[in-house]
């Protein structure tokens, strides 16, 4: 019996009478043919979407103006006490010689039960060359964003800026533990589930001491649900069981090792407010304090995961959250590989990024500031899950109206 790829080619060569022939020969014959009709499928599949991906996605670097102005406050209906004045930072806009596009390089193959996309951008051929800067010159602040387009829509934005921003500088030992584990660029920055990856290059005109560099490449690694956004529904307030979805693959992504469905209990813990009482002499004293409300999602089953040896080492996970066919979540998150806990038992976990808190305090600024969220499971000696809890923090959208305020967040959209 000749082996399946030697089938393949033989097969690649016959015309459409004698293809027939060959499928009523015998039942594993057809067995053998529909299997490799299936295969052929989902590689056109694959193939597609990567073609698809390479059209349509790609990354929009802009550099932003921020000018500071003097704001006064009144402090007392009296008007001999004098105002409080407070500097703030007002948005100006782009600078529209700044900004570049940039679109998506390398040839990759998407599988159709794939969660995970993983998208490179070449930017050291640009002219000019993109950079990531923060500069504040006196009254003039200059920020980069990142803005990542999908057929000229914004699906996620990272910003370059150490007060607002979400990227940051990563330590030496992440860099060193994603070397040894296959990882492939040479990463600088990244923002905080480190789903969106800088490699970085420092001017010949510049010193290390100025926060100004080129960019050399961008990484991206997404949740096929960004690309192809679904209807998310609103958590409820009442507990519930939910379904989460994991997948856990190596940072190469040439590999997912484990797929599991966990059950598991939701819960939404919504703080109370705690609020002053107003002064009856001067009610634009109140003042109080907005607690997150926090979804908590707790395993309920302890299924086995076999071969648990590959997450002793830094990898990805995808995760989606789902109810009655719902979608609540969806996240992509870099972990540091297990480590022992005292009783013996294995602990992973991992930050996630459930969205962004946007608001202003004054007309034309800006302030943001990152939802957490986390992922830690533990596990036996032998690969049995004793508990996974992921917990993310949340507002609703009374409470966001309230104050104006909106959410930003490529793991989620209400509805």
């Amino acid at each position: 019996m000749l082996s399946s790829i030697l089938w393949t080619h033989v097969l690649s060569f016959l015309d459409d009478k004698a293809l027939i022939n060959v499928f009523y020969t015998s039942k594993g014959m057809r067995m053998m043919i529909k299997k490799q009709i299936c295969r052929w499928k989902e590689i056109q599949i694959g193939i597609g979407m990567a073609k698809w991906i390479q059209k349509n996605v790609e990354i929009v670097i802009q550099v932003h103006v921020q000018e500071m102005q003097n704001q006064t406050i009144r402090r007392s209906v009296d008007m001999r006490v004098p105002p409080r004045v407070q500097s703030v930072w007002i948005e100006r806009g782009t600078i529209e010689s700044e900004e570049s596009r940039h679109g998506v390089v390398g040839s990759f193959y998407v599988a159709p039960n794939q969660r995970l996309i993983h998208v490179e951008f070449d930017c050291s051929k640009s002219v000019p060359r993109p950079m990531a800067l923060h500069t504040i010159n006196l009254a003039r602040t200059l920020y980069t964003t990142l803005s990542l387009m999908v057929c000229g829509k914004e699906i996620r934005r990272h910003l370059y800026h150490k007060q607002i921003g979400d990227l940051e500088a990563i330590n030496i030992a992440d860099k060193y533990a994603w070397t040894q584990a296959g990882g492939v660029m040479r990463y600088d920055v990244a923002n905080r589930d480190k789903t969106c990856q800088l490699k970085l290059g420092l001017p010949a005109h510049l010193d290390g001491m100025v926060d100004c560099y080129y960019i050399d490449m961008v990484a991206c690694t997404l949740h096929k649900h960004e690309l192809f956004p679904v209807q998310y529904y609103n958590l409820d307030v009442s507990p519930m069981s939910t379904n989460i979805h994991l997948e856990f693959c190596n940072l190469t992504q040439d590999k997912c090792f484990v797929r599991k469905s966990i059950p598991c209990e939701f819960n939404l813990e919504i703080p109370q407010s705690n609020s002053m009482p107003p002064n009856q002499e001067n009610p634009e004293t109140r003042t109080g304090i907005e607690n997150f409300e926090i979804a908590r999602f707790k395993s309920t089953f302890q299924p086995i995961l076999h071969d648990i040896a590959f997450l002793s080492t830094p990898g990805r996970i995808a995760m989606t959250i789902r109810h009655s066919g719902k979608d609540y979540y969806h996240a992509v998150m870099f972990h540091n590989g297990t480590r022992s806990s005292p009783s013996n038992n294995l602990t992973l976990e991992a930050f996630w990024v459930p969205g962004v808190l946007e608001y202003s305090m004054f007309p034309d600024t800006l302030d943001r500031r990152l939802l957490k969220g986390t992922f830690s499971c533990e596990l036996a000696a032998d690969g049995a899950l004793i508990s996974l809890v992921v917990l993310a923090q949340h507002l609703s959208i009374a409470r966001l109206q309230r104050y104006a305020a909106r959410i930003s967040s490529y793991c989620r959209k209400e509805v």
